[in-house]
Parts: C-alpha cells; structure tokens; sequence
C-alpha cells in the first residue's frame, strides 16, 4: 500500500513517465515483482496497476534499496537540528510545491498543524 500511495502523492509529477520503485523490504519487493502470490497482495497490485494504468505510469522496475530512512522535510533551516541532518544527509532533491506533491489527508482524526 506504501507503493500506492507515494504513486498518488506523486502522480502530478511522475504521470506519463517510466518509474523506477525502491523498496526497503525485502519481501515486499518480492511480492511487487511476482505481483503477489495471496488473494490480498493480488488485490494491492491490481490497485496499484489500475491506478498507473489510469495515470499513465509506467513502473520500469521495483529494486530493492539499503535506506536507513527516507525524510521528506521543508527547508527548516532555522531549526536547531538542520545543521545535523544535513550532515548526516545522503542525497537531496528539491520537489514541487506540496500541494502539486503530496494528497489530502482523509482522516478526521489527525491533531491540528501547529
């Protein structure tokens, strides 16, 4: 499902293009590339190709990739910490604005933004 959902947070900038998925896990690559061997994980593929079909994305490939984390963040620079993460960082990439990059949340339940 985490594949899904950075597909449609992104849709607005990887639509109409071939796309290389990477993948933390193991196993969930596995099942990606096999398109799923249960009912269930058969399901979550058929979504998640339904969806690039009606977008028109292309998944090239699914690869397995050693990330410790992935953070997306704001340029926070006036925060205490971003001289540290920015240390530690490995690579960066400047994205569109988030309301071109990332969907509307559909829960009610999330606490106010500060």
């Amino acid at each position: 499902m985490t594949t899904l959902l950075g597909l449609k947070s992104f849709t607005p900038v990887i639509a109409n293009y071939y796309v290389t998925v990477f993948i933390d896990n193991q196993v969930a690559r596995k099942m990606m590339k096999s398109r799923g061997k249960r009912p269930w994980q058969k399901e979550i593929m058929r979504e998640v190709w339904n969806f690039c079909e009606l977008h028109d994305i292309r998944i090239q490939e699914f690869l397995w990739c050693r990330v410790t984390i992935t953070l997306i963040t704001p340029v926070w620079s006036s925060a205490p910490w971003w001289p540290i993460l920015l240390q530690q960082r490995t690579k960066t990439m400047d994205l569109p604005p988030a309301t071109q990059s990332f969907m509307p949340s559909q829960c009610e339940n999330l606490p106010p933004e500060p």
